[in-house]
């Protein structure tokens, strides 16, 4: 698990992710491979619940929202794109120059 301190950092960094793209937290737990629920846990700040993220799963999604970053005019190619369409550019992004071992 991320420490308290990693966590809030990982969020931050979504959290600006999902407002720069203007896609919703669904959309966003798609592009990234988790389910709906995992993304609204991590957010949770309920005494008693485990809500943290695992480092497993936060590393390459922290790695994917810097290639998305790292590319140039990618959010204003999003707007005036509906959900499935930002998320088809997004793809785009992730899946250009990817390997596979």
């Amino acid at each position: 698990m991320l420490s308290d301190e990693e966590l809030a950092a990982f969020l931050a960094l979504l959290t600006a992710f999902m407002t720069d793209a203007g896609i919703s937290m669904s959309a966003t737990a798609s592009l990234f491979g988790v389910s709906s629920a995992s993304l609204s846990r991590w957010y949770s700040n309920k005494p008693g619940k485990r809500h943290g993220a695992a480092r497993w799963v936060a590393n390459p999604i922290i790695q994917k929202v810097g290639k998305i970053n790292a590319t140039s005019g990618v959010y204003s190619r999003l707007t005036g794109l509906n959900q499935n369409e930002k998320l088809s550019v997004l793809r785009e992004v992730l899946q250009a120059d990817a390997t596979w071992a």
